[in-house]
């Protein structure tokens, strides 16, 4: 009655039109350097903890370059199957140069044992496998089609190298994060909005400050995970009033709160200080800031000599006070600026006004022109110069 075997047909038409499509037992990730692979795979594994049977096995490992323990082929030992053979070579097992070849007998031991369920195996960053690279793409090229139980993800940079060794796996899925760049970019969005919520809770940033963070990280990270993560972290310890001065020294701005300090003719006000020192955009009038950079200055001081605080002379920085006085009261005096109504109005009668409009002011009001005199004063200045002069007198002028 034999006519044929449909089991032999089955294999012939498989043969001949290619046989159907399998489920892909192998997902590389690929992109790279700071593209997330290493925190994509890190979810992948939180989810699969989390959805997996108890009965499954799901195993990974993270490659790491500059730690000898995790960064060569042979780093990743699997012990309930190890017994047997440690029994008979012992810690030569670990060490000798065979150490590859009975540790991946093992692990392919450990994949075709009958009683195991679903395996799931993840191999985070091959590229910084240094030592082995060729042996183990080579072991999870052929492992990753023993068996429909067995899966596998792996990731990697761009390298020539894996692409030509992974080429062979039929049964495989890519997700190449530089062709998934609208994605990505997506997450990066997420990312940089998160950081800079916690940023902002962190360093009570104002609503301007926590704006223009934001806006530099978008515009500079450029699809990169790494870098906004490290930007954010050095940032975490920055003070809110430097914030926007990424990269800048804390050193010249101490020099000039140290110097205007030591040349005013009276103790002054955080108001009145922050009137003669730049600060970053967002920052002005703040008393936590202007604290800190006194801190900062008198921490300074201990370290550093006169010459360091006056590098241009003292001169100079009682030009500097001077100018910056006349352009502050330029920019605020008005007439009857408390708003007095009678020019006989006794002193007793004037209530300060909330918030005083002379509370930045007091100090530039009366002592102007003395830091304009000590420092013409000194026989190496050839007078006021004409620009000088014009401010003056537009300001008595006008004021």
């Amino acid at each position: 009655m034999r006519i044929t075997d449909p089991r032999h047909d089955k294999k012939r038409i498989e043969d001949i039109k290619g046989g159907p499509l399998e489920e892909s037992r192998l997902l590389w990730v690929k992109g790279d350097p700071g593209k997330g692979k290493t925190m994509l795979l890190c979810g992948i594994i939180d989810e699969l903890e989390k959805s997996v049977a108890k009965t499954d096995l799901l195993s990974y490992f993270f490659c790491q370059a500059m730690d000898s323990r995790i960064n060569n082929a042979t780093a990743p030992s699997l012990f309930s199957y190890i017994q047997k053979k440690y029994d008979h070579a012992g810690e030569a097992l670990f060490g000798d140069a065979n150490a590859w070849v009975a540790l991946s007998e093992i692990f392919s031991s450990v994949l075709k044992d009958p009683n195991l369920n679903s395996i799931y195996l993840i191999v985070d960053a091959l590229d910084e496998c240094i030592v082995g690279l060729p042996e183990l793409l080579g072991f999870i090229a052929r492992m990753s089609s023993i068996s429909p139980r067995v899966k596998w993800i792996i990731s990697s940079r761009n390298w020539p190298v894996i692409e030509k060794e992974l080429d062979a796996v039929m049964q495989k899925a890519r997700l190449c994060l530089e062709i998934n760049q609208k994605s990505i970019s997506n997450a990066i969005a997420t990312y940089i909005q998160f950081k800079v919520d916690w940023l902002a809770k962190r360093n009570k940033y104002t609503t301007s400050v926590r704006d223009a963070v934001h806006r530099y990280l978008s515009l500079n990270a450029e699809g990169t995970f790494l870098w906004v993560a490290l930007v954010c972290q050095e940032m975490s310890n920055t003070p809110r009033w430097k914030a926007q001065q990424k990269g800048s020294e804390d050193v010249d701005l101490c020099k000039r709160v140290l110097a205007i300090t030591l040349t005013v003719y009276r103790p002054i006000t955080l108001d009145e200080l922050e009137s003669f020192v730049d600060m970053s955009n967002g920052v002005n009038s703040e008393y936590e800031a202007l604290s800190e950079i006194i801190g900062l200055s008198k921490d300074f001081l201990l370290a550093k000599a006169f010459i360091e605080i006056f590098p241009s002379r003292k001169e100079e920085t009682h030009h500097e006070i001077f100018s910056r006085s006349l352009k502050a009261i330029s920019r605020t005096l008005r007439r009857d600026i408390y708003s007095l109504g009678a020019l006989d109005c006794p002193i007793t009668l004037v209530k300060q006004l909330d918030p005083d409009p002379l509370v930045a002011l007091r100090y530039s009001n009366i002592y102007w022109v003395d830091h304009l005199c000590d420092w013409n004063s000194n026989s190496i200045n050839q007078g006021i110069n004409s620009q000088d002069k014009g401010n003056i007198k537009n300001f008595i002028r006008k004021k």
